[in-house]
């Protein structure tokens, strides 16, 4: 399932995650969730990683064919994935995001 929550800046889109998480949390499966964003800024106001370092990307470098083990560990118990200012991230890092999810998984 994708949900796409768009507005221009503060209109509360953020909060929503925050809720999101919240809500999970009450239901003790916060730990199936991950938040990303593609910078430290937007990363941390919704207590976050940056996509990169979430899944162990390098920038401007040829990718490791298998993740850190760090990473696999990161990745074992999360089924859902929110990235906040998806504006940001271009379709070309959206595909790298989705073979990292798959390796890292």
């Amino acid at each position: 399932m994708y949900i796409i929550i768009g507005r221009e800046g503060g209109t509360g889109k953020s909060q929503i995650i925050k809720a999101i998480v919240a809500g999970l949390r009450i239901l003790k499966r916060d730990q199936e969730i991950i938040l990303l964003a593609p910078t430290g800024a937007a990363a941390d106001n919704i207590g976050g990683n940056t996509i990169h370092t979430a899944l162990g990307m390098t920038i401007g470098s040829k990718q490791n064919r298998t993740p850190p083990q760090r990473i696999q560990r990161l990745w074992a118990t999360k089924t859902i994935i929110v990235i906040d200012e998806v504006s940001m991230v271009d379709l070309q890092t959206l595909a790298k995001i989705n073979n990292r999810c798959k390796v890292a998984r």
